[in-house]
């Protein structure tokens, strides 16, 4: 594989898929340039450059007031040949927004891309993306892939993956596995909303990785929209049955009706700088997040679910979650 030592400009880069990405795109002779904002945590960055890629700390958004910001941005986006966003959040911060997180960063993103000329473009949003869903995360993320396509048209490809999991760099994880594992190690039961019965299609985040350096690899498949899902369908609670065997635990399941859990995110919104459980992440809980058309196989060799998750095994005894 000759990728003529092409530059990738990742934003969102110090996030959980971001190390994955920047990972898998330096092992295949990508040169990548990692968009972090200033508050990101230094062990990210450190991981980062250890990895190999140029860390460039800016904040990404479309304000003028800024002059260092939009130079420190101009800079980044400088010499890249391809571009990855990353950045969102289905339990935003305190004083963020689904619209600031997703469309507004997408807009910016895209306006930074065409700007500097970028050849291709991914954009990694989520399996159900839909401007009429109920959840706002999942309409936020469907106005995103909207916004980025009115600016760049044919050069984008859209990845949307069921839940993402596994772990091969970094201290990371997805913020539903944590909040499972943290509950595994903190309580003496695991709450599943509406019992768990929703089916998932977890998507192992190497191979999702992968996927990512596939779409800039192959002109077939610039302008797509693609549903990626990984080896198995299964509930839930299932999902979580395993996950805890793999780190050698065993706990009681409680069902926690919607409502009740919806009343104790909203809580938890209001409380919390980082809420622990958030509204949409409720309501996400009672409906299926699995593909009608699934093209993970045809760009990668898809990984099996335990094979997957094996790897929380060997973090787990480290102790590093």
């Amino acid at each position: 594989m000759n990728t003529d030592m092409k530059t990738v400009l990742v934003d969102g880069a110090s996030g959980y898929l971001g190390l994955h990405a920047v990972n898998a795109l330096i092992a295949r002779g990508y040169a990548v340039k990692a968009l972090v904002r200033p508050q990101s945590r230094p062990v990210d960055r450190a991981t980062l450059e250890a990895l190999g890629a140029q860390v460039c700390i800016a904040q990404l958004k479309l304000e003028e007031s800024d002059s260092n910001n939009v130079a420190a941005l101009s800079a980044a986006f400088a010499g890249a040949n391809y571009g990855l966003h990353l950045i969102g959040s289905i339990a935003p911060r305190r004083g963020e927004s689904f619209e600031g997180l997703h469309p507004q960063m997408a807009s910016a993103f895209a306006t930074y891309a065409a700007q500097a000329g970028l050849e291709k473009v991914v954009m990694v949003t989520a399996l159900g993306a839909d401007k009429d869903s109920q959840s706002l995360y999942l309409k936020s993320k469907a106005l995103a892939e909207e916004a980025t396509r009115s600016i760049l048209g044919e050069r984008l490809t859209v990845l949307r993956p069921s839940l993402i999991v596994g772990r091969q760099v970094g201290t990371r994880d997805s913020k539903l596995v944590k909040r499972y594992l943290d509950l595994a190690d903190q309580r003496p039961f695991i709450p599943l909303i509406d019992g768990g019965h929703n089916l998932i299609e977890p998507v192992y985040v190497g191979d999702l990785a992968l996927a990512i350096a596939q779409c800039f690899e192959s002109d077939a498949l610039a302008g797509a929209t693609l549903e990626l899902g990984g080896a198995e369908k299964l509930s839930m609670r299932s999902f979580v049955e395993r996950l805890l065997a793999v780190v050698g635990r065993k706990k009681p399941f409680l069902t926690l009706p919607y409502k009740l859990a919806a009343v104790l995110a909203t809580i938890s919104e209001k409380i919390s700088d980082v809420p622990i459980l958030s509204s949409d992440q409720a309501y996400l809980a009672t409906i299926d997040n699995v593909t009608t058309s699934n093209s993970l196989s045809q760009l990668v060799e898809v990984t099996p679910l335990g094979q997957a998750l094996a790897g929380y095994r060997v973090f787990s005894h480290k102790g590093s979650r």
